[in-house]
């Protein structure tokens, strides 16, 4: 359906690409189709193993060599992957606006030696200072009492990763997200003053690069209406809500007018084998999305 939507994975490699996980940064291919990550760039990103994406997409025969369609409007359903509405007990989510997010990569290079015969006094131990900014990263989180702030390190890499050698270089990936963008910059500012502290005390070098980020930003208000009053129309409980997690939709809906919604999920796990939506709820999403690309299609917006 090209003049109701586009999807990012009909261009992609899939989950791994929307994710981050094999290539990053996540929703890399809404950010090329949107003009705010050339495509040049997304294709030359290589993964741990310095596989291309650009390869990677040959080797399935999915490399496009041609634009993209023109888009009249844009939406997307996805699972909560929180339990805000389980606990409430509803059935659907209408996401109005994005929390924001800060990405970055971090380098702490110590220097290899024996972990049995090197004096303490000696070690320049990188994984032993990645540890104490890992703690950095979590204590952020724990200090901010009145707006939430979650924080994580979510990949790391050990060099030369062996038993008997103390690390010389440990990668990390930090994720530091906010519904509110002056504690977000506040939180980062915290975690910047903290590495000096840091590098002196386990005798490491630390270097910080940001990534990739986004503000807090509004999806158009009356793509949020028409899926309001849709939920209506079918019976469906419903909620406005924010999204913490990225999607396509954060990127589409600066160019077109988009609509994202959310069924809950069940205990509010995901990134886990364990995540799970009842039927009932994948259902009545079905139902939804349905019929607000069918308006959409119509012209609604």
């Amino acid at each position: 359906m090209t003049d109701a939507g586009f999807s990012a994975g009909d261009i992609d490699t899939g989950g791994a690409e929307l994710e981050g996980s094999r290539f990053k940064p996540s929703m890399m291919g809404s950010a090329v189709f949107t003009g705010k990550l050339p495509a040049d760039t997304a294709l030359a990103t290589t993964d741990p193993a310095g596989t291309t994406v650009e390869a990677a997409l040959r080797e399935i025969g999915t490399i496009g060599d041609y634009p993209g369609p023109d888009v009249a409007a844009y939406a997307e359903i996805h699972i909560e992957q929180g339990r805000d509405l389980e606990n409430k007990g509803l059935t659907i989510g209408l996401v109005d606006a994005t929390w924001a997010a800060r990405k970055y990569q971090v380098v702490v290079r110590g220097e290899q030696s024996h972990t049995g015969s090197t004096i303490m006094a000696d070690r320049r131990d990188a994984l032993f200072g990645a540890s104490l900014l890992v703690v950095a990263v979590r204590e952020l989180a724990e200090q901010s009492t009145d707006l939430p702030l979650h924080t994580s390190v979510s990949e790391m890499t050990v060099e030369p990763n062996s038993p008997v050698v103390v690390a010389r270089e440990v990668r990390m990936h930090v994720d530091l997200r906010s519904p509110d963008e002056a504690l977000l910059d506040a939180a980062a500012k915290k975690l910047a003053e903290s590495i000096p502290g840091i590098e002196e005390r386990a005798s490491v070098s630390i270097e910080q690069v940001q990534t990739h980020g986004w503000g807090v930003a509004p999806f158009p208000a009356a793509g949020v209406e028409l899926a309001a009053r849709v939920a209506d129309e079918l019976g469906l409980s419903h909620q406005t809500m924010m999204t913490i997690a990225g999607h396509d939709s954060v990127n589409m809906k600066d160019i077109a007018p988009s609509i994202m919604l959310f069924v809950p999920s069940i205990e509010g796990i995901s990134h886990n084998e364990g995540e799970l939506t009842d039927d009932h709820d994948i259902s009545a999403g079905t139902d939804l999305l349905t019929e607000v690309v069918h308006r959409l299609m119509s012209g609604a917006l």
